[in-house]
């Protein structure tokens, strides 16, 4: 039946006998058609023409006056002439046609916003080329240049033929903060895939990237926190009693989250029978909370919290029945061989072997291997004993490193001395050092130049003490060779020369003596050895080959050993820097611990110290917001990671968001008495509370909500409408080293790199903050891609208004370019109307963007708020965690609810 309509219409059917058929002159498709004269039809009593049924109704329908073709008009209600010359009509000023209003229309504003939108879109010439065919880029071009005909502008459209692109045709239409930057020739603007959210960028130089690349460095240690977040459905009956046991009334607050918790309150059933033993629960609960918060404690482990709260099971004891029982069941151990050590001096040149008295000490063989996970004090013990082992190996004259011989030996005729090393070991990504006190033998293997030479006559210091030893030796010699009688006649003087060599041999042979006797009982531990030239040795009358005596004492065993020098720990977050203010020296020495001196803070505190400090005006509505945060539960809120009250970990972490003091880390360590390591799980435990309400928490407040709260006054014109607007700001973000991430963060608008995050509001005041994305990103792609419109289509379909669907009307700034976003969420969007740099406004336009500009004044308030924390202020830094800074941007937008007042 279809096939054989569509013939009959086409007029292929030759009817020769049947019922009358008509042709339709007033087809809404441009072209005549006939059809069976005995269906309704229309025929005019001025031009005779037929109109059909259908063509009649669909034209009434448009609430025209007038029946035109698509060449031809048919017939006008108006019976004005107007230069109608017989059966010709024209359409005067009194019925102004469908084509004539399109026509005003697209020169007014359509064919310009129209161009406005397309260029939007068209984000580079790439698109023609890679999407496109040629025929559709063709016909695109001529629809672009009949819009700018039809918008009165013919100059542009003039220049814009010359054009071969179409991205070059609308380089003219680029409005507001849509204007990219003009790169050089050189760079290259951001791919898609670079601009996204903030939090999922990689920051690794690029000299990171290639030593990964090259397997030169290990992965950059990752430094987000590990918290997991637990959402919860919120208990606005719990969170109440809580707040009104704590002397917090949410119904007398003039904060928005405080009336809406109270209005969400009064719609949540409750049972009026265990509502007075809640009451007094938490009553209770709430003294005991404020007891613990005057001293600090020592935080128990999950292991002993565990041990405290199990009941162990005792293991019975079995009661022994014989010793004959126990000895038939045990059997005894083997007995240890002792093994048996080197039985010659490991160290190269030395003979001595065990049996002569000589006492023999085992060399320190090398250390095992740490298991993954050990300690930073084990790493540091074992690489110490490493360097031992590695130093006592180099110093007998076996090859470093090379040779793991077990069992060697030495014998205590060789000295020992202390010598001082710095050493340094990786842990978690950061190097980290101390000084250690080793103690090995003196000297070194043969060929070394610490061992002396057994030729050399020594420095200058040593010739003379040679040529002093020389000169008793002679005389001791001369001495000795004249103890022969004199002969009976020898003179005088014969005799007393005699007598004078006799005297001077004696002073040499004591002189001698003694010098033999200071060298060998010297205390001075700083001389390895009591002589150390050769050739002096001999000149004092050492034998040679004579084992020396041993510096040690005798009833000292061990002559290798590790000591650790105290108090010259070191640990440095970079490799390069190693003389950095960053590095801090830890004391090891014994010092008060944090858990036995007083607390910090208390909930007594002063309201101005708590206002300066976090932003809240008082304490009460510090631990108003606590305990919305934590749904009212008590074990969220005594929930700790260090010694310090729930209070200071609370009020830790608040001040640490508002970041108006203790800014460095130096300073919180200082003001709390606690590590850094500590410090950032206070943070990151806070934080996954924080962002628990956050995502836990209604993300848009309901129609009759927002009706409720917002001045009436104000916002008359919106009484029917879900209204809400939408800006962006900037976060300072530094100059990134890697082009991409430049690229990425640098906005054009702002002159910086940064990272943009949106803002939204309300009109009760309710700011809903948004995730921050890449500085280079721009507001429509933001609008549309960042997930909000999304949600809000969600929610106006879940919160009806009497059955019926009330769609969010979004007031947005005119860079944003999102009518079509809108369109395709299901809702509708307001925003000042925007025109080219060389057109004024029509009294119309004037009117509208006055009137936006002034309702969007509230939102511009939002943004404010937002950046009273001076964490949002400062921005981010290379050194923090992405992922810690953008939970802290999102919760201190949630938090600003609950403690500035909304503007109405």
């Amino acid at each position: 039946l279809p096939g054989y309509l569509q013939e009959f219409k086409s007029a292929a059917t030759i009817m020769e006998s049947g019922p009358d058929v008509l042709e339709c002159k007033g087809s809404c498709y441009g072209h005549s058609h006939n059809f069976l004269g005995a269906m309704k039809h229309h025929q005019c009593n001025k031009c005779k023409e037929i109109v059909c049924h259908l063509c009649s109704t669909d034209l009434h329908k448009s609430g025209t006056d007038n029946i035109l073709t698509k060449d031809k008009i048919l017939c006008a209600k108006c019976d004005c002439k107007s230069g109608a010359q017989k059966k010709n009509r024209n359409v005067c000023v009194h019925t102004k046609p469908r084509g004539l209003l399109l026509s005003v229309l697209l020169a007014e504003d359509l064919a310009e916003h129209m161009l406005l939108e397309l260029t939007s879109m068209l984000t580079s010439a790439a698109v023609e080329s890679d999407v496109w065919s040629e025929e559709q880029v063709e016909k695109a071009k001529k629809s672009v240049l009949i819009l700018m005909e039809a918008s009165g502008d013919v100059a542009a459209a003039t220049e814009a033929a010359k054009k071969d692109t179409l991205f070059d045709m609308l380089q003219p239409y680029k409005t507001g903060t849509q204007q990219q930057k003009q790169w050089d020739r050189k760079h290259k603007p951001p791919t898609a895939d670079e601009i996204g959210p903030f939090d999922e960028i990689i920051l690794d130089s690029p000299e990171q990237k290639a030593k990964e690349l090259f397997n030169r460095s290990s992965p950059k240690t990752v430094l987000d926190p590990v918290e997991e977040v637990v959402n919860f459905t919120p208990n606005y009956i719990q969170t109440g009693i809580v707040l009104n046991a704590s002397g917090y009334d949410p119904s007398k607050s003039g904060f928005v989250g405080f009336q809406l918790l109270e209005h969400r309150r009064n719609k949540q059933p409750v049972d009026l029978n265990a509502l007075p033993q809640l009451i007094s629960t938490a009553q209770s609960e709430w003294r005991e909370l404020l007891q613990e918060a005057e001293s600090r404690s020592m935080r128990q482990s999950k292991q002993q919290l565990a041990n405290l709260t199990q009941n162990q099971p005792a293991s019975p004891l079995t009661k022994r029945k014989s010793y004959e029982l126990r000895s038939q069941i045990i059997t005894p151990s083997p007995k240890k061989m002792k093994k048996s050590g080197a039985k010659q001096c490991s160290k190269v040149g030395c003979d001595n072997i065990e049996g002569k008295g000589i006492q023999f000490n085992r060399i320190p063989a090398e250390p095992p291997e740490l298991p993954d996970g050990a300690s930073l004090a084990k790493k540091l013990t074992n690489r110490a004993r490493t360097e031992l082992w590695l130093e006592s190996m180099d110093r007998i004259g076996r090859q470093r490193g090379v040779d793991k011989t077990k069992g060697l030996r030495i014998c205590s005729c060789h000295p020992t001395e202390t010598i001082r090393r710095r050493l340094y070991v990786e842990d978690n990504g950061t190097k980290a050092s101390k000084l250690f006190d080793l103690t090995v033998v003196v000297g070194a293997g043969v060929g070394s130049s610490v061992i002396p030479s057994e030729t050399t006559k020594g420095v200058g210091k040593d010739r003379f003490a040679q040529q002093q030893l020389q000169q008793l030796r002679d005389d001791e010699d001369n001495a000795r060779s004249s103890q022969e009688e004199l002969p009976r006649d020898a003179s005088p003087v014969e005799v007393t020369e005699r007598e004078n060599v006799r005297l001077r041999g004696e002073l040499a042979s004591t002189m001698l003596q003694m010098q033999r006797l200071a060298e060998l009982t010297s205390d001075d531990s700083r001389q390895s050895s009591p002589i150390t030239c050769p050739a002096v040795e001999k000149s004092a009358g050492f034998v040679e080959g004579k084992e020396r005596p041993s510096n040690l004492a005798p009833n000292q065993k061990r002559r290798f050993k590790v000591v650790e020098v105290k108090n010259t720990f070191l640990r440095s977050s970079s490799n390069k820097n190693k003389n950095s203010t960053a590095n801090k020296h830890y004391s090891t020495g014994k010092k008060e611990l944090s858990a036995q001196k007083p607390p910090t803070v208390l909930p007594t505190m002063d309201c101005s110290e708590v206002k300066r400090r976090t932003g809240f005006c008082n304490v009460s509505t510090l631990l108003a917001y606590v305990i919305v945060v934590c749904n009212g539960d008590f074990d969220r809120i005594r929930k700790r990671r260090t010694s310090l009250t729930w209070f200071e970990e609370w009020f830790l972490y608040l001040e640490w968001k508002y970041h108006a003091t203790n800014l460095r880390q130096q300073d919180m360590e200082a003001a709390w008495g606690i590590d850094k390591r500590f410090i950032n799980h206070v943070k990151d435990c806070k934080a996954a509370l924080d962002m628990a309400a956050f995502l836990s928490w209604p993300r848009f407040a309901s129609f009759e909500e927002d009706k409720a709260l917002r001045n009436p006054q104000k916002w008359a014109k919106y009484d029917k409408y879900r209204v809400i607007q939408w800006d962006m700001t900037n976060i300072p973000a530094p100059k990134f080293a890697d082009a991409s991430l430049h690229r990425a963060t640098f906005s054009q608008y702002y002159g910086m790199n940064c990272a943009k995050s949106g803002i939204g509001m309300q009109l009760c005041g309710w700011v809903i903050p948004e995730k921050a994305w890449t500085g280079a990103v721009e507001d429509g792609p933001y609008h549309s891609n960042a997930g909000y419109l999304q949600a809000q289509k969600e929610f106006q379909e879940a919160d009806l208004v009497a059955g019926k669907v009330i769609k969010f009307h979004n007031i947005l700034d005119r860079g944003y370019r999102g009518n079509v976003t809108a369109f395709r969420n299901d809702q509708l969007c307001l925003q000042p109307p925007s025109s080219r740099s060389d057109r004024r406004f029509t009294g119309k336009q004037t009117i509208f963007a006055g009137s936006v500009a002034r309702d969007r004044s509230g939102n511009e308030r939002g943004v404010r708020v937002m950046k009273r924390s001076g964490l949002f202020k400062r921005g981010f830094k290379e050194t923090m965690s992405v992922k810690r800074f953008c939970d802290a941007v999102l919760t201190w937008g949630f938090q600003v609810n609950f403690m500035y007042k909304p503007v109405h």
